[in-house]
């Protein structure tokens, strides 16, 4: 691919400090062959700043880049959504540089699986065949499939909670792992993946001897995670739904994309909507005469404030650990704080990487 090569051939930097940034970022600070100068923003939010302090690479606005120190012919990789690339162009260029990769779909990809290749490789996992086993865990191989949109995107994933356990290599790690402190999942475990996407986690947990839900409203993914739950002895219980405060039906924001940016709310990369049916935790319990529920992990677009209002009998009679993502809203950390304790006060609260991990240190009845 002949932008790979332009990538290969200079020193560059990366434009946005988003989620596809995030997800290209690691592939590209990981090869000796690349050489990645640092991050450019059209200014220094914090709110995506700080979630970049583990790579340990300069991020500066792209006003001070413009100095002394580094060349105007610089490569500029624009790492943000598709349908910001004209505006970014313009951005950099009313600063002098001309050199500018948009990051599209196809790049990302190929950037992912040319790392993903050699990384397989060394690690003696095979890639031809139809099923990737990494240790005791069995996932669709979608460096195979052609027919699930953005399907390397699994592989960040992997990154983010595999890797780090079964191979202790957290170099990886963009969002961050699902375990942290005193949230682990345990085995006999049932546990809420919610927004399952390309059910990983599920498999995960599943390899650790978990019952899972996998809610994910997306048919094709879903059709996906049942393929997930045949290869894991059907721990796996796919969830044809979305998570929010309420049973009912809603429209669904798809971004085509990237299928992990899909959401409840309505975002900018949304490209189509689907009618979804909507399921509030509490009432998924009732409905389904669960009897315990041992593990949340959310990843649902800023739907995890909803999620939490659903979800209060469950903080409070079953005191679930919680793993939920904290980077879709400005407001995600002291909103989902505050609606955890308000549910259940004895619940200990950490920060860390872009997630919250919640726990009740002892069964309070």
């Amino acid at each position: 691919m002949q932008e790979i090569e332009r990538i290969l051939k200079q020193p560059f930097l990366i434009y946005g400090a988003g989620a596809v940034a995030r997800m290209a970022f690691p592939y590209l600070l990981n090869q000796e062959d690349y050489e990645c100068k640092g991050i450019a923003l059209t200014d220094l939010d914090s709110f995506h700043v700080e979630e970049w302090d583990h790579f340990s690479v300069p991020i500066r606005s792209i006003s001070e880049w413009t100095q002394d120190e580094i060349d105007k012919n610089t490569l500029i990789l624009i790492a943000t959504s598709e349908q910001h690339h004209h505006e970014i162009k313009e951005i950099c260029q009313s600063f002098g540089f001309s050199n500018l990769l948009p990051l599209t779909t196809a790049l990302n990809d190929a950037i992912t699986k040319r790392y993903f290749e050699k990384y397989f490789k060394d690690k003696n996992i095979d890639t031809t065949q139809e099923i990737l086993q990494i240790g005791n865990l069995k996932l669709v191989n979608l460096l195979r499939r052609t027919d699930i949109p953005n399907g390397v995107n699994m592989l960040g994933q992997l990154g983010d909670f595999v890797f780090p356990d079964i191979f202790n290599d957290e170099t990886l790690i963009a969002e961050g792992p699902y375990e942290y402190g005193e949230v682990r999942l345990k085995e006999g475990d049932v546990v809420f993946d919610c927004g399952s996407n390309f059910g990983v986690f599920s498999v995960y947990a599943a390899s650790k001897g978990c019952q899972s839900y996998a809610f994910e409203p997306t048919p094709a993914l879903n059709d996906l995670i049942k393929q997930q739950s045949a290869l894991n002895g059907e721990k796996i219980h796919p969830v044809l739904m979305a998570v929010s405060d309420a049973e009912g039906e809603a429209v669904f924001h798809v971004d085509e994309y990237s299928s992990g940016g899909s959401s409840l709310l309505k975002r900018a990369e949304s490209t189509s909507d689907i009618k979804v049916k909507l399921t509030s935790l509490d009432q998924f319990v009732e409905t389904h005469h669960l009897d315990k529920v041992d593990f949340i992990k959310a990843d649902i677009e800023g739907a995890e404030r909803l999620l939490l209002k659903g979800a209060k009998n469950i903080l409070k009679q079953h005191q679930p650990v919680l793993a939920l993502c904290t980077y879709h809203l400005p407001d995600d950390k002291e909103v989902l704080s505050n609606l955890i304790l308000e549910a259940n006060p004895h619940y200990k609260i950490v920060h860390r990487w872009q997630k919250l991990f919640a726990y009740v240190p002892k069964k309070v009845t």
